[in-house]
């Protein structure tokens, strides 16, 4: 629960909202009787929020969560986290699209160890997928809002520098206002004037 409420403020773009497991009482005949109101406020900006998602999704689809992208619809868009305990006591994942968030976790009540292999990948992952690929039968599909002031750079992946749009292998990636690289890869591997001077020393 403090997981999935930790989790949630990130998916529900920076507000914290109290878990509820009541949200109204109705009477036998479905009218209202008392209803339980979301209080939230904001604890973390949407421009610091959107990067954590943005890395989060990145996990689902090109990290150890990839597994979970390739069972979901990939209309919608997915963040999460895989999550593994030393010694393999705990497997978990956790994640969201923009109207559902869910925790799985697997483990013993009695602390030991799951067995080779039992990460959250593997162990946790598949059950979060059963049950999100159901739950989200119905849901219209909805995309995280980006805030203006997010950059989206192409980077180098071997390097994290800028690299040419046209360029093959590149990643886009997300950063907050004046935080993207401002060299590019290739000014790298190019051999400038100081290098050539340095290897005439060297020859010496």
């Amino acid at each position: 629960m403090d997981m999935a409420a930790m989790y949630q403020s990130i998916a529900a773009g920076g507000f914290r909202m109290p878990l509820q497991s009541i949200r109204e009482i109705v009477d036998a005949r479905g009218q209202p009787l008392k209803r339980y109101p979301l209080e939230y406020d904001r604890t973390v900006s949407l421009q610091a929020v959107h990067l954590l998602h943005y890395a989060m999704r990145e996990v689902v689809r090109e990290g150890t969560g990839r597994g979970v992208y390739r069972y979901l619809p990939q209309s919608f868009e997915v963040a999460g986290k895989t999550g593994t305990t030393n010694d393999l006591k705990d497997a978990w994942f956790i994640g969201y699209v923009q109207q559902l968030l869910a925790v799985a976790w697997v483990g013993y009540d009695q602390e030991r160890p799951l067995g080779k292999g039992e990460t959250g990948s593997k162990a946790a992952a598949p059950a979060w997928v059963t049950f999100m690929a159901k739950a989200t039968t119905d849901m219209p599909v909805e995309q995280f809002p980006v805030p203006d002031n997010i950059d989206f750079r192409p980077i180098d992946p071997l390097t994290g520098l800028l690299a040419p749009e046209d360029s093959p292998d590149i990643v886009i990636e997300a950063f907050a206002p004046n935080t993207a690289p401002v060299r590019y890869a290739i000014e790298e591997k190019t051999p400038q004037a100081k290098d050539f001077f340095r290897l005439d020393m060297d020859d010496l």
